[in-house]
């Protein structure tokens, strides 16, 4: 009989062994996103194989970690910082930072993105370290800046978190609100500096070597390279468990449909075993699969759905879907090289690959002819209110979408609270923050990025058509969502919505089949706002996207939602549409 080892689990069906241990439930509140559990794929089937019990080490070792600093959080102790402490922390930035700068230099896809954009004739290694250059120089201009201005402010905001990120992946709780943390900030900003200086001297053909990570005897050593043969969704799932690293909702989303794909084409393949060929074979599978099965079908594995449908004059998977399916998986496989799962030597299998991806059509919103069809509908002129249009949100999301030009799911999610009265006026908001009553925690589609959240006044359009009384209506009834018909669906509170509108409106023939039914008013908002006279800058704000150029970390971008006052659509008729009264 084997000898039992406590938190190691074998799956029953796969063999594959984990380390699992569940966290303390008065520590879970002071670890990050509040997790049951540590969970750490070991590649094989038996400790035995390969790396296999170096990684139930380095999985104890971690968990350890964890919970030295949760129990930490939980007295509000706090690690000392001294000078030791603080170089320490500073070599560890640099080497950091020169490794990933290293990995970015060999890595083929950021050039394959430079020439899917520019054109095949693009000198892609060219363009490549002219962008590379643009940012460190934009990035060592603000560094220094505040180095030499001394601007304390400055620095707090540009490295306070990174910097209490960089103390929990190296074991130590920070009191950002001491001196010694401010010092740590300077000492990564002045780190920061010369870790570009170097890689601008990488540009220019100067070989900088990264800096070997220093021997300290009371860590568990560590393999020169893994031999554990983790699977493709292994390696997914190990990524999706970093602290250090997190992936968003959306990138994990993403990784887990190409690598459900790819396991069910190749099932038992470790990525050691895999072949530019299998990948090949793998890509014709993913041409051949139908875009819109039955629902029955949808749980059928690849090869069995290729099959069914081989005859079926349904329509494939675009090309474009298939190239982020490809790109998910050669972006998952660099990663996990740089993580040290998969060997540095061992050659990506899913770059390099050709997918033919037919350019979409420039978007350029509607017309101003086909705007005034939309606004001569019954929904607006005569009160209609079909069923598929969830109530009022069939009057009011056009109208909201287009005169503030957000994204449609950002729209479905606004709440009563996100409009508030002023000594100027009104004002309305675009947040990822509190919740919605019907899909729990709000999400911007920039949200992980620390961008898109936004706040300018009503335009004067939505509110001379009466959208005050509407939510002052809302009020009386005690709804918290704008919108509280719209039902949750698996892309957002929009999805339902917007195939109700696209069918509706295309049959009016007020928008044509070659444009889409929402987004468009999106693509109408910043062309309204370029003759209005609206700043470039003024409009990056407003449509939620994030603020380019050095000054960027400065101040908030609030006062720029101001010039959504200049707005008009020159020749926009709305005189048919009906003010919104409250429905009988």
């Amino acid at each position: 009989m084997g000898v039992s080892v406590r938190y190691l689990q074998k799956d029953s069906k796969t063999g594959r062994l984990s380390y699992r241990r569940a966290f303390p439930a008065h520590l879970r509140p002071y670890i990050l996103n509040s997790p049951r559990e540590l969970i750490k794929a070991l590649g094989a089937n038996s400790l035995d194989d390969g790396d296999a019990a170096k990684r139930f080490a380095a999985a104890r070792d971690e968990y350890a970690t964890i919970v030295a600093n949760a129990t930490k959080a939980a007295k509000g102790d706090y690690d000392a910082l001294d000078a030791s402490k603080i170089a320490d922390l500073s070599e560890a930035y640099v080497r950091e930072a020169l490794e990933q700068d290293d990995a970015r230099r060999w890595d083929t896809e950021e050039r394959e993105l430079v020439k899917s954009v520019g054109g095949q004739h693009i000198d892609t290694n060219k363009r490549f370290i002219e962008r590379r250059r643009e940012t460190l120089e934009a990035m060592l201009a603000l560094y220094r800046n505040l180095q030499a201005t001394g601007d304390m402010e400055g620095i707090l905001k540009l490295w306070a978190d990174e910097v209490e990120d960089l103390g929990v992946a190296s074991g130590l709780r920070l009191d950002t609100q001491s001196k010694d943390f401010a010092q740590l900030c300077i000492a990564i900003n002045r780190a920061a500096i010369n870790a570009g200086t170097l890689a601008l001297k990488r540009l220019d053909g100067e070989v900088i070597e990264t800096p070997p990570e220093p021997e300290r005897p009371s860590s568990p050593a560590k393999a020169s390279t893994p031999t554990s043969k983790l699977s493709m969704g292994e390696i997914v799932r190990e990524l999706a468990s970093s602290a250090a690293n997190p992936v968003s909702r959306s990138t994990q989303d993403a990784r887990n449909t190409a690598v459900r794909y790819w396991e069910e084409a190749f099932a038992g393949v470790d990525y050691s075993s895999i072949t530019r060929l299998q990948v090949t074979e793998w890509l014709e599978l993913l041409a051949k699969l139908p875009a819109n099965p039955s629902r029955k079908d949808r749980k059928l594995p690849i090869r069995d759905l290729v099959e069914k449908y081989q005859h079926s004059d349904t329509g494939r998977l675009s090309g474009k879907t298939v190239h982020v399916h490809l790109t998910n998986l050669a972006t998952v496989w660099a990663s996990a090289q740089r993580r040290g799962l998969i060997d540095s030597e061992k050659a990506n299998p899913f770059s390099r690959h050709a997918v033919r991806v037919q350019r979409s059509r420039k978007a350029t919103g509607l017309s101003v002819v086909e705007l005034n069809a939309v606004f001569s509908l019954p929904v607006f002129t005569a009160g209609e209110r079909p069923l598929g249009g969830r109530g009022e949100a069939a009057y009011w999301l056009p109208l909201i979408l287009l005169f503030t030009g957000a994204r449609p799911n950002e729209a479905a999610q606004l709440l009563v609270s996100d409009f508030e009265e002023r000594k100027d006026g009104w004002y309305m908001s675009y947040t990822g923050e509190g919740d919605h009553p019907t899909i729990g925690a709000r999400r911007l589609k920039t949200s992980e990025k620390g961008t898109g959240d936004r706040c300018f006044p009503v335009p004067q359009a939505l509110i001379d058509l009466g959208l005050l009384d509407y939510i002052g209506w809302l009020q009386d009834k005690g709804e918290l969502a704008l919108f509280p018909q719209l039902p949750a669906w698996r892309k957002g509170l929009a999805e339902a919505w917007s195939r109700w509108w696209g069918t509706y409106a295309r049959k009016a023939g007020a928008i044509p089949k070659d444009k889409r039914q929402a987004r468009e008013f999106r693509h109408s908002f910043p062309t309204a706002a370029r003759a209005s006279g609206i700043s470039a800058e003024a409009l990056e704000y407003l449509q939620g996207h994030s603020a380019k150029g050095t000054n960027a970390a400065y101040g908030t971008r609030e006062p720029l939602g101001l010039e959504i006052r200049k707005l008009r659509f020159e020749g926009l008729e709305l005189s048919k549409v009906k003010r919104w009264e409250i429905p009988a």
